[in-house]
């Protein structure tokens, strides 16, 4: 079983950051999480660390790839 750590914070509604796994961009289950984050908390920003930057980046979460 897949354990991810989510950060979300009240003065930003809608929006979610995964913090663990930080290779989340690889993970297979990205799109079961997008789906889940989506239809549970009603998120409509994801981010997730990407390795090549070092930093945080928002996915486009109908593609789950990053938008840049």
């Amino acid at each position: 079983m897949d354990e991810f750590h989510v950060r979300t914070y009240d003065g930003d509604l809608g929006k979610a950051t995964v913090v663990r796994p930080t290779s989340m961009y690889k993970n297979c289950s990205l799109r079961m999480l997008v789906d889940f984050l989506q239809s549970e908390l009603g998120t409509s920003s994801i981010s997730v660390y990407k390795t090549e930057v070092g930093a945080y980046e928002e996915l486009d979460l109908n593609e789950v790839m990053f938008k840049k």
